[in-house]
């Protein structure tokens, strides 16, 4: 995996799992398709909309900044299961407790008892998982100048003698 296949792929993940959990939230929350009150829809939306859009906003400020053409042939400094996996697990998770808490509203359905605090408990899981491992990602993948310049090894001997070692 390239660096810059990364980068667009993290980029696209943050700017749809933010929209699509927040839209899911405040669009269906509150009514009969998903039993979740007032009080629990704000609760939901405080959990994961701070921590996904600061995600989003680093990504989207690093790549307003600098020009991702230079890393159209870099490799990866991550394993491509490492950039992947956490986001779809998560996403999957998501998915599944949507489905799960619009099931458990059905009538007769009794064999499903998953409400509101087990779904907002499921959003704080998930919100944790993806901050957890997206912290080494976004440090690795959008790197700054000076990141860069401390992840670099030193490109000749001058370099390595300048630098006192």
């Amino acid at each position: 995996m390239k660096l810059s296949e990364a980068q667009k792929w993290l980029g696209l993940y943050f700017l749809l799992i933010t929209s699509i959990t927040g839209a899911i939230i405040l669009l269906f929350g509150g009514g009969d398709a998903i039993p979740l009150d007032e009080k629990d829809v704000s609760n939901s939306f405080q959990i994961v909309i701070p921590v996904l859009l600061g995600q989003l906003t680093v990504i989207f400020q690093w790549l307003a900044r600098h020009n991702t053409n230079e890393s159209e042939d870099t490799l990866c400094p991550v394993p491509s299961w490492a950039v992947r996996t956490p986001a779809l697990v998560s996403a999957g998770i998501m998915a599944l407790a949507i489905v799960l808490l619009f099931l458990s509203n059905r009538p007769n359905m009794t064999w499903i008892r998953f409400g509101p605090a087990r779904f907002q408990a499921t959003l704080t899981f998930v919100v944790a998982l993806l901050n957890a491992s997206t912290i080494l990602l976004v440090a690795r993948l959008f790197p700054t100048k000076a990141n860069r310049r401390r992840q670099d090894p030193p490109s000749s001997t001058a370099d390595h003698d300048a630098s006192g070692m």
